[in-house]
């Protein structure tokens, strides 16, 4: 019997040991690829190459203080000009580094508190030096988040759907009424 237990005990801590460890690997590679990927910095802003990228390039753009806003949206006007003006830099640099013609900027919103706001630059390899769209020949639409980006286009909205939508956002504005503001920051 106690060969049993002893036996039963040793694979439970075989397995924790295990999921331990590669947890601590996952994130110690992750934490070290920050310092040892980083490719442009300037004052509180830096960027740094993904550590899983799906295409060559993918950066990341952030502000290297921890104590910021997950979202872009909820940053003090200085911090939000800063990495979007540090993205534009980086964009350029990508573009130029590895001659793409564009570069695409997606944000997401992290749901740690102690992520600081960033920015995710894709460059765009094998577009033509002319724009010209990529339609994709079936169009998709979802209600909700579905935790992905597509490149596919949604199909075109009554004006009367867009209006709905309108006035649900423009009812929480403090004035409703209030002219649209076209200043620019950067």
């Amino acid at each position: 019997m106690k060969t049993l237990v002893l036996r039963s005990s040793f694979k439970n801590s075989a397995i924790w040991c295990i999921i331990l460890s590669s947890v601590l690997r996952r994130s110690s590679s992750s934490m070290s690829c920050t310092e040892n990927h980083v490719i442009w910095k300037s004052g509180p802003v830096e960027a740094y190459l993904h550590p899983s990228p799906w295409t060559p390039g993918a950066t990341i753009v952030t502000h290297n203080a921890p104590k910021s806003s997950s979202s872009l949206f909820r940053l003090p006007q200085s911090s939000f000009l800063s990495l979007l003006l540090g993205a534009r830099a980086v964009g350029d640099l990508l573009c130029k580094c590895l001659g793409v013609q564009r570069c695409a900027v997606v944000h997401r919103p992290e749901c740690d508190a102690g992520t600081p706001a960033n920015l995710l630059l894709l460059p765009l390899h094998g577009l033509e030096d002319t724009w010209r769209p990529h339609l994709a020949p079936e169009e998709d639409f979802q209600p909700y988040d579905p935790g992905y980006i597509t490149s596919k286009s949604g199909p075109r909205w009554t004006d009367l759907n867009l209006e709905v939508v309108k006035e649900r956002i423009r009812a929480k504005l403090p004035s409703p009424d209030s002219p649209f503001n076209y200043t620019f920051l950067g």
